[in-house]
């Protein structure tokens, strides 16, 4: 007698059936507990001055001929999954008497000109490792150098590669 093998697949469930020189049969059969839906993470990153979203829009900032000014403002996770990391984009114009600075307060907002944790010099353009759970903020402070028509605007983007790899779940 020859073997003969049979799938069948009817509404997710699969049924396979064996006959051979003994009859043997074997049945397996899956069903959802329970019904799914997919949904879309989001990254974003915004800028806060003083509590106002930036959305959209750079922290700009002013320096002055008489000194250096420090400016704290922070950057909020305003997506749907936590962000590892994301990218300053700093443009400065004047005449200036030294260089700008742009740090990240890693634990939360400064608190005048002093953060409760480590710190994070920023650099223009460059992926800045900042681990920011959704809601959360990162605090900045950016120092401008004493000179003539020093303006400094800062803006934030995230991509991707920002945020935790994907996973999959049986449920």
């Amino acid at each position: 007698m020859t073997a003969l093998t049979r799938s069948l697949v009817v509404g997710g469930a699969v049924i396979a059936v064996l006959l051979s020189s003994g009859v043997a049969q074997a049945a397996t059969a899956a069903a959802a507990a329970r019904a799914s839906a997919a949904s879309s993470a989001k990254w974003s990153a915004t800028l806060v001055d003083g509590g106002t979203l930036l959305t959209g829009r750079a922290f700009t900032a002013n320096g002055s001929l008489l000194g250096p000014v420090a400016r704290n403002f922070t950057s909020r996770n305003t997506g749907t999954l936590a962000l590892t990391g994301q990218v300053f984009t700093i443009a400065a114009s004047g005449v200036s008497l030294g260089s700008m600075s742009l740090t990240a307060c890693t634990t939360g907002p400064w608190d005048g000109g002093s953060c409760s944790g480590p710190t994070l010099a920023i650099q223009s353009g460059v992926d800045a490792a900042l681990a920011v759970p959704v809601g959360e903020e990162v605090g900045l402070r950016m120092v401008l150098p004493a000179g003539l028509g020093i303006s400094a605007s800062v803006s934030v983007s995230t991509s991707r590669a920002n945020v935790r790899p994907a996973t999959t779940t049986n449920s």
